[in-house]
């Protein structure tokens, strides 16, 4: 059983004319070419006994387009650790980004996003899970400066079992992602998936695998269009399924 877990170096290019394909230089981005060489190698005998997929049809198509085999489209497999649980009235509201961060996770715009929130709502609080806090050090130190000088802001580096996963997943009344679009266009998400099943709205990038999904379970959360920079607007609720099978934001 093989699971593609992230994209297949194969990006979307999003415009006012809806999204197109592209396929990077490969001397910068060699994945699609490698996908390609390494399938041409696959007996079919081999291919008999390889159960290949991904979790969203999108990626399966693309996957299945670049290596020219069958790929599977599995159920999301991430239930519920505990009973969703009703947040109307709460407060303060707990803000959340979780999980191992990288710069495609768009962790380095979490001082201003903080900033903004913090300065738009005073009775939030904004928790701060990096599981990979040496990764991106200028960002986890602004962030700890930050959280020194604001009780509202909570920087938590554990690297989560799974009685932290789910202490951090009760703590939070809603989940940003703020990803790269081009990176989750053909990816899913672990985070997004187990919001979902928790019960935890969320705020994740359009025209991307993650604004479909959302979109398949009763759009719980909204969508932003760019991460460069974050916009603190009215936000983008209503979505449409485009001839590609991505949601776009209006």
């Amino acid at each position: 059983m093989v699971e593609f877990a992230t994209e297949p170096g194969i990006y979307f290019d999003i415009s006012d004319a809806g999204p197109a394909l592209r396929i990077p230089e490969v001397r910068a981005d060699p994945r699609a070419l490698l996908y390609r060489f390494a399938a041409k190698r696959i007996t079919s005998a081999q291919l008999s006994r390889f159960h290949m997929a991904t979790y969203d049809p999108t990626c399966s198509a693309l996957y299945s387009n670049l290596m020219e085999c069958g790929i599977e489209t599995l159920p999301w497999p991430h239930t519920a650790m505990a009973e969703p649980r009703n947040r109307v009235g709460k407060r303060p509201i707990v803000v959340s980004v979780l999980g191992h961060q990288r710069e495609d996770k768009g962790y380095q715009h979490m001082p201003n996003v903080a900033e903004g929130l913090l300065a738009a709502n005073q009775n939030i609080q904004i928790l701060l899970h990096n599981a990979a806090p040496d990764g991106l050090h200028e960002t986890q130190d602004a962030l700890r400066q930050m959280a020194r000088n604001d009780s509202r802001i909570i920087v938590d580096e554990r690297i989560a079992d799974k009685r932290i996963w789910l202490e951090l997943l009760e703590r939070s009344d809603i989940i940003i992602c703020p990803y790269n679009i081009m990176r989750y266009a053909t990816s899913h998400s672990t985070v997004v998936s187990e919001a979902i099943a928790h019960g935890i709205p969320l705020v994740v990038p359009a025209n991307t695998v993650l604004a479909r999904v959302i979109s398949e379970y009763g759009n719980p959360g909204t969508l932003f269009r760019s991460t460069l920079p974050l916009r603190f607007k009215k936000p983008h609720r209503r979505l449409s399924i485009n001839s590609m099978g991505l949601p776009s934001a209006r």
